[in-house]
């Protein structure tokens, strides 16, 4: 994840399945870890839940991210996000689905402008 400016620092723990990610956002003492629970190379997706912790106030997050043919040479990523709520007191679903609406619309731009760069 070096091509998103958002995130200060990103640790990868092992390696295939099972691996471990650790994003490090400005301002939190902790990381965000994902864990990666399946690649699909045939459907060119993968599957990875957010793990319980301080930083995760979703219960059961999980995303399963697929890319697919856009047409014209073009590439499309697809987000598919699910939880099953909320442990933050005072924190309402609709406002973590926006602020994570927003998270991967960055993200996706910042992977639109890494790819175009090495065009």
């Amino acid at each position: 994840m070096g091509w998103f400016e958002a995130a200060e620092r990103v640790e990868q723990v092992g390696e295939g399945v099972g691996q471990i990610r650790r994003i490090y956002m400005p301002g939190m003492d902790q990381a965000v870890e994902e864990k990666l629970l399946a690649i699909d190379e045939a459907s060119y997706s993968y599957e990875y839940e957010v793990l319980p912790g301080a930083m995760n106030v979703m219960r059961d997050y999980r995303v399963v991210a697929t890319l697919g043919d856009a047409g014209e040479g073009r590439t499309q990523m697809r987000l598919e996000c699910s939880f099953s709520g909320v442990t933050a007191d005072g924190v309402a679903p609709e406002d973590m689905i926006a602020l994570m609406q927003d998270t991967y619309d960055a993200m996706l731009d910042a992977i639109a402008a890494e790819a175009l760069s090495r065009a």
